[in-house]
């Protein structure tokens, strides 16, 4: 699936997606939209829907089905999940998503940057590989 961590100011990411069971190659799971960072995980195909989505003004008419998503929003306003019914859940900064989540977050309790964190889980997360991507907020 994925490994995203965040701080609250930077955002951190994995790049692996397998298809049918067969790494597929390295994506892009983080995107600047506005003001804000969307990091994303699940079915690769539901993550572009929802940044189309997001991009296009998130029109009620045009809300996509969803079934395999998550994601992290980062913004001024703060930290937010947002899973397949489409409605954020406020978060504290430090915040995981995705297969490799639980290892980030752990990894950012100890101390961990989410970059670093991305990395330790791709160690410990057999669905997380390929390079970290990292980015900060403006």
């Amino acid at each position: 699936m994925t490994t995203i961590a965040t701080d609250g100011l930077t955002i951190a990411s994995d790049s692996r997606m397998i298809g049918e069971f067969i790494e597929q190659g390295n994506v892009e799971k983080i995107f600047r939209i506005g003001e804000q960072l969307v990091g994303v995980a699940g079915d690769y195909a539901d993550c572009l829907k929802y940044i189309a989505w997001l991009q296009d003004g998130q029109r009620p008419s045009d809300r996509p089905k969803l079934s395999s998503f998550e994601a992290l929003h980062i913004s001024k306003s703060g930290v937010y999940w947002v899973g397949h019914g489409l409605q954020p859940v406020k978060m504290s900064k430090c915040a995981a998503a995705g297969s490799g989540g639980k290892f980030a977050i752990a990894a950012m309790l100890a101390g961990a940057s989410p970059t670093k964190a991305v990395s330790i889980a791709m160690k410990l997360d057999p669905n997380s590989g390929g390079k970290v991507r990292t980015m900060r907020l403006k």
